[in-house]
């Protein structure tokens, strides 16, 4: 009785081993193949009196998937970025430069403790910004931590000012 299960099981076995049907879905290429993204735009804010907020225009993009990683900066001047959130003082107080995201939209804020409708346009008109989107295996798999400056992460990433989407 042994060798006849023992024996209907090895023809069993090469029998479902053989067996060919369709290609199943093509699946990912593994991390090598994951990209990066770094989307640079600039932006005027427009001042929010009900909630004492300076909000931009939401920028949009494709290809981004629940867990991407998200990452905002706001240029200093000169080619120099700082990673948001970013606070700031002036001769009212402190403001900040935020910014919040879902799937494909980002959109920039600047929040404070004080009267932001004073902000001088200097710091709320043709605002250069950046957002970095890293899929979250690429992420959790380098050596990438947020609050990272921009040059940085984009050396890490292989990214250089060519590849930068302007939008």
């Amino acid at each position: 009785m042994r060798k006849i299960k023992f024996i209907l099981g090895t023809i069993s076995a090469l029998f479902i081993m053989s067996c060919e049907g369709p290609q199943g879905p093509p699946g990912f290429d593994g991390i090598d193949a994951l990209q990066a993204e770094v989307f640079e735009q600039t932006l005027t804010f427009t001042f929010d009196a009900e909630s004492n907020t300076w909000n931009s225009e939401t920028i949009t993009f494709d290809g981004a998937l629940s867990g991407d990683v998200y990452l905002g900066f706001v240029s200093l001047g000169n080619g120099v970025f700082t990673s948001l959130p970013a606070s700031f003082f002036d001769e009212f107080g402190e403001y900040q430069y935020v910014f919040e995201h879902d799937f494909n939209n980002v959109q920039f804020q600047i929040i404070g403790d004080n009267d932001l409708s004073t902000l001088d346009a200097s710091i709320t008109n043709n605002i250069l910004t950046r957002v970095a989107v890293i899929p979250a295996d690429l992420f959790s798999s380098s050596n990438l931590v947020e609050g990272m400056d921009i040059s940085s992460l984009m050396t890490n990433l292989n990214i250089s000012e060519n590849d930068i989407i302007l939008q």
